[in-house]
């Protein structure tokens, strides 16, 4: 007979029971593997075990029952229990872990004797036992009770049999002890499995404790830390840690790191001996399911055999799509990094102390086929209420994302670069509630391509919480076998719609607790809005803020993971955005022309904005271009000037021409789509003006400027005495450099192009007996599989 066939039985008797666990060693004092000797054997636990390295610990679990209870013959259980209390944990979709549920459990302290719980007691000399209570010797014996579990057990005694089948097990983690009080009662308090993320017991990263132990320069590539062997104790063989404001990657050998300096948008800094050394905890592209289930099985420490993964895994894939990474450079509160990942993943999680396991759920459409609870069948008489959690209203959400450095704290309105402002007015206007009721959620979370995530976000938000949500509360009998998290529908004479007649609202319960042992069940519910899911037929992906070598499949997989067959794919370039490349090619150059003095500038090689990868064969990718928006290949870099030093007077220099930008586009994936709106630009860069032409031994020949954008060469040392010839050549963001002009001479470097341009060709002075560089030749605009079509009402430029 299960718990339910047995709650709906005739005549049963609720019976309640108390578990309690402690450690105990599973090795007998003084034989086998135990090593101990002497007079006085151990009880068998940590506290009292002479040998510890020799400890072998198992569970030890005390059962206890009232004195009253008609429990059957030969049902071995200590009579102590005075009482169990129970507050219900509380959810909060979307909000966090809520109210953790507790139960405080009273039981007797009374003398009792040792016989059982000593293993050893025919061992010891007589007259040697005390005469302390049950209580008093259990917390000498085991004073290392709090994390240990407390289970509930709960059930009935059906025709004078008691079936453990019968008995519902809710399980807690105790957190205090104590007592005895003066009218001779312990107490124990204890928590759902969930107290173990709480803020104040469980942070990531977790804190390290090492320290430099010398000053390091801002250059410095390998450092040491102390105190001695910390590094294998809190330390992995490679990762990310954090120094002062400076992030650094790392591998390990003992107490040694070798680093790569300045990372994550961190500069490179000197620090000092004794500076502390942390641990940053560092999460790419995962689903937030499996962060959710890292900071609680690996940060927390709660036992991974009390989540289901597969059951989390399969919720999230069905209603859930979006991947998150974050870099935490300091200790954050898993309790708070989980109300962040619920609130911006839309989902949550809670203990079901019933089936003893941590359930995860995606805040979306409720089934069709929900159970509807009314007030004729099964709500009794006189417990109904309904009301509105008017606290929860929102009409206008702030939510900043995009971090630029993550040592900074989180609440740093200058630190991000994006923000979405998502706004009901119509709920603030006149008609409506009359007034604006804002909230502000800062991201550690999304990146610079999560606009499109965040706009989906904040649509859901409003619909959530622009009207408060209903309530509803009721006692209802035990045997209708729902619990905390169950959906229904409820049909009550509280809920109608403008014609007067009964509206079925779709509910969740938030809290629950028996408030008649074994027959009453109090719940209090709250109205489910479906919010929708971020799993679009088509994602977007919009961005927002300027970019460099954007490699689409590789954005794509920051934000959704694995591309899903069939789909469609858009990246949208905003109004006012730019995508460039950071490098278009230049073959070597000598700033004296004859190749054996001067600076040399090595190669570079040339580099796309854009490179679509190579996507499954089924998935369309569009690239969009809103008018203001542009996809620009960087532009080719200023032709070197010369300056001609006396040793070189009689080389024989000519001209220099400008160099060719780079390409906007590498089409790799031959079901890409190209749409440039009005206004809209995709072009090579611009391509750097020719040198000046000069007659030697002129002293100086004008250098062509550099193509937009970003045309330059930042290899130059800036102090350099070529740098003060530089910065009229650099090609800046949407303009080309302008080229040299000496003032001695009119052998004037040629202006560099914009966007999809040639540059112009240098000029040549009077007395010059060379003609001025050609300006560089221009790239494709794309270049690869051309596009599947293409939409071109703006502007493509190339050769």
């Amino acid at each position: 007979m299960t718990f339910d066939s047995a709650s709906k039985t005739m005549g049963r008797q609720p019976i309640e029971l108390v578990n309690i666990e402690t450690d105990s060693c599973s090795l007998s004092f003084g034989a086998g593997d135990c090593p101990a000797t002497g007079d006085s054997p151990c009880y068998n636990t940590w506290a009292t075990c002479p040998v510890k390295i020799a400890y072998v610990n198992t569970v030890k679990t005390y059962r206890f029952a009232r004195s009253n209870a008609a429990l059957p013959v030969g049902y071995s259980c200590l009579p102590l229990l005075q009482s169990v209390q129970y507050a219900p944990q509380v959810l909060t979709p979307a909000k966090g872990l809520g109210v953790r549920a507790a139960v405080t459990v009273r039981l007797t302290d009374t003398e009792w004797p040792d016989t059982a719980d000593d293993p050893y007691f025919d061992q010891r000399p007589t007259g040697t036992e005390g005469q302390g209570t049950f209580f008093g010797r259990l917390r000498a014996r085991n004073p290392f009770m709090f994390g240990r579990f407390l289970h509930v057990k709960t059930g009935y005694i059906v025709e004078g049999v008691l079936d453990e089948s019968n008995l519902q097990t809710r399980s807690y983690i105790i957190e205090s002890v104590t007592g005895a009080d003066r009218s001779g009662a312990v107490t124990f308090v204890a928590k759902d499995v969930l107290k173990l993320a709480d803020d104040d017991k469980a942070q990531c990263p977790r804190v390290t404790s090492a320290r430099l132990d010398a000053d390091i320069t801002d250059v410095q590539t390998t450092l040491a830390m102390y105190p001695s062997g910390v590094g294998n104790a809190e330390f992995p063989a490679s990762g990310v840690l954090r120094i002062a404001s400076e992030l650094m990657t790392f591998t390990r050998v003992g107490d040694v790191f070798t680093v790569s300096r300045g990372q994550y948008s961190t500069q490179a800094k000197a620090a000092k001996a004794d500076d502390a050394i942390q641990l940053c905890a560092v999460f790419v592209n995962q689903p937030v399911q499996n962060l959710i289930y890292d900071l609680l099985v690996n940060y927390a420490k709660i036992p991974a055999a009390y989540i289901d993964k597969p059951a989390w895994d399969a919720e999230r894939d069905a209603h859930l799509l979006g991947v998150y990474s974050s870099v935490i450079t300091d200790p954050v509160g898993v309790n708070t990094l989980i109300s962040e990942l619920s609130e911006q993943g839309q989902c949550y999680v809670w203990w079901d102390d019933v089936a003893r396991l941590i359930r995860f759920k995606a805040l979306t459409a409720p089934p069709s086929d929900l159970p509807i609870l009314s007030d004729e069948d099964h709500f009794l008489n006189g417990s109904i209420s309904a009301g509105e959690a008017t606290a929860d209203r929102v009409s206008r959400f702030m939510i900043r994302f995009d971090r630029i450095d993550p040592t900074k704290k989180l609440d740093d309105v200058a630190n991000f670069r994006q923000r979405w402002v998502p706004v009901d007015l119509q709920s603030e206007g006149e008609r409506e509630y009359r007034s604006a009721k804002t909230r502000i959620i800062n991201s550690r979370w999304f990146n610079s391509g999560s606009l499109g995530r965040v706009q989906q976000l904040g649509a859901a938000l409003l619909s959530r919480y622009r009207d408060p949500p209903l309530t509803f509360e009721a006692d209802i009998d035990i045997s209708a076998g729902i619990k905390t998290g169950d959906l229904f529908q409820v049909s009550s004479r509280l809920f109608q719609n403008a014609a007067g007649s009964r509206k079925a609202i779709s509910m969740q319960i938030v809290e629950s607790y028996e408030k008649t042992a074994g027959s009453v069940l109090r719940l209090k519910s709250s109205e489910l809005v479906w919010t929708g899911s971020d799993v679009p037929d088509n994602p977007m992906i919009i961005i927002n803020t300027d970019l460099f070598d954007v490699d689409l499949l590789t954005l794509y997989q920051s934000e959704y993971g694995t591309p899903q067959a069939g789909k469609s794919v858009t990246f949208v370039v905003n109004d006012g955005v730019l995508i460039a490349s950071t490098s278009a090619y230049m073959p070597e150059q000598n700033t004296d022309g004859d190749g054996t003095s001067g600076i040399v500038f090595a190669s570079t090689p040339e580099i796309c904005a854009i490179t679509t990868n190579v996507w499954p064969s089924d998935v369309d990718v569009y690239i969009v271009v809103r008018s203001g928006g542009a996809i620009v290949g960087r532009g080719g870099a200023p032709v070197a000037h010369e300056f001609v030093i006396q040793s070189s007077l009689d080389a024989d220099l000519g001209p220099f021409d400008g160099f060719a930008g780079a390409p906007a586009i590498n089409i790799q994936h031959d079901r890409v789509h190209l749409v440039v709106d009005v206004g809209g630009l995709v072009a090579c860069g611009g391509s750097s003006g020719g040198r000046g032409g000069h007659n030697v031994p002129s002293s100086f020949a004008g250098a062509g400027g550099g193509g937009a954008p970003y045309g330059r060469m930042d290899v130059l040392d800036p102090n350099d005495i070529y740098e003060s010839f530089v910065a009229p050549l650099d090609g800046h963001r949407s303009t080309a450099g302008t080229g040299r002009t000496p003032t001695d001479h009119s052998h004037n470097g040629g202006k560099g192009g914009d966007g999809g341009a040639y540059g112009q060709r240098g000029t040549a002075g009077a007395d010059s007996t060379y003609a001025g560089g050609q300006a560089g030749p221009l790239r494709p605009a794309y270049i690869g599989i051309a596009p599947a079509s293409i939409v071109n009402n703006g502007q493509i430029l190339g050769a």
